[in-house]
């Protein structure tokens, strides 16, 4: 691109400026390489990652429940006999519970029972308010089923695939009260139709959880907190 006429000085610019222009462009170049190999290594890590996770062994939630004790095998829970759909049904008071995964920071818990005749299944929803959050409310969801056809002895599956079985162990004559556990011994409550009971009544429902294999020492008592009682 010289020529003899041109000044001297013309010439040194362009090729100055042909040089930068290289330069520049072998720059760009160079930090897109650069890149490149770094979105490839990392692409790398997570084939990696996943091929990793892809060869753990799959995780059997069984192993976390805990089975029934051997010497219960032979003392399964017996559930109330004669026990109807409509005793169990309506909004009941929850005054103690043993197991910590249901509603363990709330107060004023309920579980209400709503039969659908035709379906012969209950739907169940337990709720309370929220002690950490100024009284805010939390509700489960769950449906319950009669096994072998006894409404005392319920198939219970909640929203999020928690299952139990609620086996009621004991009723008030007066559908005042009603006492349920699960057959692991794992989880149990105490419900009633008013939001309190006598201490003496409470105690003796607790000693028949005692009796029927429960851990006791573990029970909490749940805070009902209502103006009027």
């Amino acid at each position: 691109f010289l020529n003899d006429t041109a000044p001297t000085e013309i010439y040194t610019e362009q090729i100055v400026g042909s040089v930068r222009c290289v330069q520049e462009t072998d720059l760009k170049h160079s930090k897109m390489l650069v890149q490149q190999q770094n979105t490839f290594q990392e692409q790398t890590q997570i084939v990696e990652r996943t091929l990793e996770i892809q060869s753990q062994p799959t995780i059997d939630i069984k192993q976390y429940v805990k089975p029934v004790r051997e010497e219960q095998v032979s003392q399964l829970l017996k559930p109330v006999e004669n026990f109807t759909a409509k005793q169990l049904s309506g909004k009941w008071f929850q005054i103690a519970r043993l197991g910590t995964w249901i509603n363990s920071d709330l107060y004023n818990v309920t579980q209400e029972f709503i039969f659908n005749e035709k379906r012969n299944t209950f739907k169940i929803a337990i709720g309370g308010r929220i002690a950490a959050a100024v009284g805010d409310k939390e509700v489960l969801e769950g449906k319950a089923s009669p096994i072998d056809g006894q409404y005392s002895k319920l198939q219970v599956d909640f929203l999020w695939q928690m299952k139990l079985q609620y086996i009621v162990i004991d009723a008030a004559t007066d559908n005042s009260w009603l006492l349920i556990g699960t057959e692991d011994r794992q989880y149990a409550f105490i419900l009633t139709k008013k939001p309190y009971l006598q201490d003496s009544l409470k105690n003796r429902l607790v000693g028949k959880l005692q009796q029927n294999g429960f851990s006791v020492k573990s029970i909490n008592y749940t805070m009902q907190k209502y103006k009027t009682i």
